[in-house]
């Protein structure tokens, strides 16, 4: 697709001038002021909506990879899990048309009014920066414009704000009210963590954990079980059975995540994620893999995604969720990545939480406890918005 085609929409500074005009090209829509006021008027921030995947997406990508902007997985045109036709690539540009940040918006169909589409955004702290940076613009008209006029039913809009560090994110979140944001009244995604810091060598890493992690870590090498990369997509009904078991054991339901499609993502942006299996040193066959975890990177994080262990006798107390953190935690090092984030965390004051044991696990690691993330969201339609709220009403009633 040309950039023509692609919607850009540029938001002048207040005052703003009257618009003359609205020049269509291509499928594009660009507003444009009178001509005697285009120059005093020019927009500092443009935002401009493509289908994700295709080449515009991927042309973003590399530009933002020469700037040394390290793109979450979930933003990537290739190795993008769980990536469909609806999605769209969102970019944000400055005065001189310099790529200063990009974003995959997740479309879905409403399950209340399934004509209508909700967006979402994981991780987008990078994103939001980039977009506030110009106090100029009104940046929910701004997306209104560039999102609706891609995907005309696209009613609403969610953000997962993401930052690591309290401050930071308090920082972004006061930028998000101010902007017209609405913070989610239940969580959508996880809000508080604990960091691993990863500066440093693998030496200096195994020094800061506790010292049963060092423990569990050296019992499973030398139990003789073999901790690697999984490559083969084939495995997915093995890691599924082990994601299933983990979830019964601690009382929860286990949603279906398309386990191939985490494979075949690591395989085709070895740097964006990764699967590591732990496999029984006796056994032979799919049978031999007990245990895997999946590590996506963020924005200056890898994170722990999902996971699953089989219990059996012939497996015993053996600690293999240290041996695959670990690897996990040395394939990010590597990678040059400052932080592990293990993907939310319990209260210690909630010893009855059904996941406080994970969480008593995850301690052993000796990160920072905080809060690093919030849900937010904006209205794209007044009019689907006051749909969907009835909706919503509705559904309410019937149960």
């Amino acid at each position: 697709m040309r950039r023509s085609e692609a919607r850009v929409l540029r938001h002048a500074a207040l005052p703003r001038p009257t618009l003359t005009s609205t020049t269509f090209s291509g499928g594009g829509v660009v507003a444009s002021p009178s001509v005697e006021r285009s120059r005093t008027f020019m927009p500092d921030t443009t935002v401009v909506a493509f289908p994700a995947g295709g080449p515009e997406h991927q042309r973003g990508e590399e530009s933002l990879a020469r700037a040394g902007v390290r793109l979450p997985v979930v933003h990537r045109a290739q190795g993008r899990p769980g990536g469909s036709s609806r999605d769209l690539w969102c970019e944000v540009r400055n005065r001189d048309g310099a790529l200063t940040a990009g974003v995959v918006v997740k479309v879905e169909p409403s399950r209340k009014v399934p004509w209508l589409h909700l967006g979402r955004i994981r991780h987008a702290g990078q994103w939001l920066d980039a977009l506030h940076a110009d106090r100029s613009i009104d940046t929910l008209v701004t997306l209104r414009r560039a999102l609706r006029h891609r995907d005309p039913r696209l009613a609403r809009l969610s953000v997962h704000a993401y930052r690591l560090g309290e401050s930071a994110l308090e920082q972004l979140e006061g930028e998000l009210r101010a902007r017209g944001w609405q913070q989610e009244a239940r969580e959508r995604d996880y809000q508080r963590t604990s960091l691993v810091s990863l500066a440093g060598d693998t030496d200096a890493l195994s020094a800061r954990l506790a010292y049963s992690a060092r423990r569990g870590i050296r019992g499973v090498e030398k139990g003789g079980w073999r901790v690697r990369r999984i490559e083969d997509a084939a495995m997915a009904p093995r890691l599924q059975f082990l994601h299933e078991q983990a979830h019964e054991r601690t009382g929860g339901h286990a949603s279906r995540v398309d386990l191939a499609a985490a494979v075949a993502a690591s395989l085709a942006d070895p740097t964006g994620s990764v699967v590591f299996g732990v496999y029984h040193p006796e056994r032979t066959g799919p049978e031999a893999l007990v245990g895997f975890v999946h590590g996506v990177l963020a924005e200056d994080a890898v994170v722990y995604s999902t996971a699953g262990t089989e219990r059996a006798p012939d497996i015993g107390a053996a600690p293999l969720g240290y041996g695959m953190i670990w690897a996990v935690m040395c394939w990010a090092q590597a990678l040059g990545v400052p932080w592990f984030d293990f993907g939310g965390i319990t209260p210690e004051d909630q010893p009855d939480h059904p996941l406080a044991r994970i969480s008593e696990f995850k301690r052993k690691f000796r990160g920072d406890e905080l809060r690093n993330a919030s849900d937010w969201f904006a209205d794209l339609s007044r009019l689907d918005a006051t749909v969907l709220r009835l909706a919503g009403r509705l559904a309410a009633l019937r149960r």
